[in-house]
């Protein structure tokens, strides 16, 4: 376990697909959790980039209002 948050964009290639299939061949009709159930069974086969420039979730209004304000200062 490190300090590091998983959250982003992810760039793949169609192989991508063969680990979602494989996890619903599995258990059929489950719903899985991209960082739990796939992400693992990526290791050593994907790479990471850990962001030291601004970030903030924008994910509500007030967040977002928040940011605003924030990216003014950081300009």
């Amino acid at each position: 376990m490190g300090n590091l948050a998983n959250g982003g964009i992810y760039i793949a290639s169609p192989a991508l697909f063969d680990y979602l299939l494989k996890h619903q061949n599995n258990q059929p009709n489950s719903i899985f959790d991209f960082g739990y159930h796939i992400l693992p069974s990526l290791l050593g086969k994907m790479y990471g980039y850990e962001i030291k420039e601004y970030l903030r979730d924008i994910g509500t209004v007030d967040s977002y209002q928040i940011a605003l304000k924030e990216w003014s200062l950081v300009k």
